[in-house]
């Protein structure tokens, strides 16, 4: 896929944050939630407070879970990045997709 591929060489050139972000979201449309979740934690590492990479987290998880070959922790997991996502957001406009986030798991 295009994009996987650029958003791959993007990293390799200057891993930053926001490439992870992107390259994280490639696998999430994919469904390949792991692959989604390993990317968004790097992202994290790089950018600890950036609220959207916690709600990227966090949906890879809850959608990991829902999957029936999933770990059930995923669920624990995608409550506590959907947690830190509100107290980095308070009461950011992203909030209410937070709480909707929380309240399906």
């Amino acid at each position: 896929d295009k994009a996987a591929d650029l958003a791959q060489r993007a990293i390799e050139l200057l891993p930053s944050a926001s490439f992870y972000d992107t390259l994280g979201f490639v696998f999430h449309k994919r469904k390949l939630y792991s692959l989604a979740i390993d990317r968004y934690q790097k992202a994290i590492e790089k950018s600890p407070n950036e609220v959207n990479y916690h709600i990227h987290l966090a949906d890879s998880l809850s959608a990991s879970a829902k999957d029936a070959r999933a770990n059930s922790a995923d669920v624990a997991k995608a409550k506590q990045a959907y947690e830190r996502a509100l107290k980095l957001c308070g009461s950011c406009e992203k909030a209410d997709e937070i709480k909707r986030g929380l309240a399906s798991l």
